[in-house]
């Protein structure tokens, strides 16, 4: 650090010397440095794979012996290690071995927990050659109701399952929030037998093998979609969000894609907007940051259409969410009578630094004015809840001799607003309720002067995250943007 300032000293004057020491010299929280979440503790414990019996009291000779057989050799890695590599597990199936529910569930675990990637390696293919049913369409999914006695034969991979490889990875327990939205903790209490969450770890995730339990278990959402309930699902669905956050979501990126395409692409075809739109209200509640919130972009592919319009609420919900309301501590008691309140300094960000060393550029704002009414593109019969909030503040804002019970029914306003944002956004005004926001004079778009370019950024991707999916409405947002860049070159 000394040496840095005294080549500063050496190359730079007196002012700008001072300003980069003041700069290095700062706390890390004033620098504007990314806020950072952790869903996994840095070590974990890796459990052994937990083969599990069903204890079906009928079974043929043959299928008894074979099992026994898996049971004895999977106790130890050498027996793991023989069962994969000879290829004698894939060889009875085709032999119309019928497999237990709990083999498929054994063979994820090893794919997750093995020490040895090559045996991971192998049980996920030995457990991809089970699922592919030597024919294009994977096995149906019996219900356990309609079972009547019969074993359970079932393929996919219980959610119990992935909740209990996540544990064992090092979830934080509070994180997991298992509690929430109606999901019980682990119905198999054997899974908790072994389960080190709880415990100090001394290994760290296997990432390559992170990678294939994404790839698994997003493979039997899309082939057995009955097997799951949807409140499980949009729990997987939060679980893959907050795992994108953690530094370990940098490097699985392509899966938590894939995996979160999957479990949207099995919601109810009635309901899923509903369902989208309480998720995407519960996301951003959680992680209200700018930081966050864009970084929860980054795991919703542009493909796919349901991927398509939550990354759009999520985009909309963070612009409408950072314009701040109006906030007067008592103005009846500390305003002289009849006198205008002050504005507050507005602050773009939770995360960036407002002190007065910080370096500030200057934008042109766009100067749209409320009553511009052709830039509404939406088919809708009634106007937005947010453009009645938004034309209110406008001309709030253009009365300088506002009463002071008017500023309070206002920061009432914009407070409800604020709380509850999904419910102003409709499934086919999201470009409208886009346009509202940049209007709006407190948006950061209205905004001249910023500190922090990196937020400013931030929200313009938010701004390109809104624009639709379809043709019409990419042309309508090609004519809008061209006419705000217009006038802001006036």
């Amino acid at each position: 650090m000394f040496e840095q300032f005294a080549a500063a000293d050496e190359i730079l004057d007196q002012s700008q010397s001072e300003r980069i020491k003041e700069i290095l010299q700062k706390p890390l929280a004033e620098t504007g440095q990314k806020e950072e979440y952790h869903f996994f503790r840095r070590k974990c414990r890796l459990p052994d794979p937990l083969w599990i019996e069903d204890n079906y009291p009928v079974l043929e000779t043959s299928t008894r012996d074979r099992e026994n057989f898996i049971y004895d050799m999977s106790a130890t890695a050498e027996g793991r290690k023989f069962l994969l590599h000879s290829g004698c597990i894939r060889s009875w199936f085709r032999r119309d071995w019928a497999c237990p529910h709990t083999l498929y569930q054994w063979l994820f675990q090893i794919v997750a927990f093995e020490t040895d990637q090559a045996v991971a390696k192998h049980a996920y293919e030995t457990l991809t050659a089970l699922w592919s049913n030597l024919g294009a369409e994977p096995a149906q999914y019996v219900r356990d109701e309609d079972l009547k006695g019969e074993r359970n034969q079932n393929r996919h991979i219980d959610i119990d399952e992935f909740i209990y490889v996540l544990k064992n990875y090092g979830a934080v327990k509070s994180e997991l929030a298992e509690d929430c939205n109606g999901i019980p903790p682990l119905t198999n209490s054997l899974l908790s037998i072994e389960d080190w969450s709880g415990q100090a770890g001394e290994q760290r995730i296997p990432l390559n093998q992170f990678m294939l339990v994404l790839r698994l278990f997003g493979y039997s959402v899309r082939n057995w979609p009955e097997a799951y309930r949807q409140v499980g699902i949009k729990y997987v669905i939060r679980l893959m969000f907050q795992i994108s956050l953690d530094r370990v979501g940098s490097f699985i990126v392509r899966e938590l894609q894939d995996g979160i395409e999957s479990c949207l692409s099995v919601l109810s075809e009635s309901n899923w907007k509903t369902e989208v739109q309480m998720l995407v209200n519960e996301l951003c509640t959680r992680f209200n940051t700018v930081d966050l919130q864009h970084q929860l972009l980054q795991v919703m592919k542009p493909t796919y259409d349901r991927c398509i319009y939550m990354r759009r609420l999520i985009a909309l919900t963070s612009l409408v969410q950072a314009i701040p309301p109006r906030v007067d501590p008592d103005p009846l008691n500390s305003m002289p009578s009849g006198s205008a309140p002050e504005e507050q300094p507005e602050s773009t960000s939770t995360v960036s630094s407002n002190s007065p060393n910080t370096s500030e550029y200057e934008t042109a704002s766009l100067e749209l004015s409320g009553d511009e009414s052709f830039l509404s593109f939406a088919d809708s019969d009634t106007e937005s809840i947010n453009k009645e909030r938004d034309m209110a503040m406008l001309d709030s804002t253009m009365n300088a001799t506002e009463t002071s019970d008017s500023d309070i029914a206002m920061q009432q306003i914009d407070n409800t607003i604020t709380r509850n944002v999904i419910a102003s956004i409709g499934t086919d005004n999201i470009l409208q309720e886009t346009l509202d926001v940049l209007v709006n004079p407190k948006s950061i778009f209205q905004q001249r002067t910023h500190h922090d370019y990196r937020i400013l950024l931030y929200h313009t991707n938010f701004l390109d995250a809104c624009i639709g999916s379809d043709e019409e409405e990419l042309f309508q947002e090609q004519v809008c943007l061209s006419h705000l860049f217009r006038k802001k070159m006036r």
